[in-house]
């Protein structure tokens, strides 16, 4: 998993599977192992509480500290944010 994430082609990576089985463990030291490969940093964005889908872009906007402009859409805002980043 660490060396998809290093592929200039891949910009995110979602973890399924039954409760329990350790996804939460394993995303979170996947970032803490790939830390050192990103200068804009790794997050981890835990979405198992959420239970409506229209939630899933305010989790991460709100994870990753994006601020919204203008009448920019949270979608629009968080495009722009993470366009440059690596």
């Amino acid at each position: 998993m660490c060396a998809l994430l290093r592929r200039d082609d891949v910009r995110l990576l979602t973890l399924t599977g039954p409760p329990g089985i350790g996804k939460t463990r394993l995303g979170i030291q996947l970032a803490s192992n790939l830390l050192p490969d990103f200068a804009d940093g790794v997050f981890f964005v835990n979405l198992a509480p959420i239970t409506d889908p229209n939630l899933v872009i305010t989790s991460i906007v709100y994870t990753l500290g994006v601020r919204q402009l203008g009448d920019q859409s949270l979608l629009q805002c968080l495009r722009r944010f993470l366009a440059e980043k690596q």
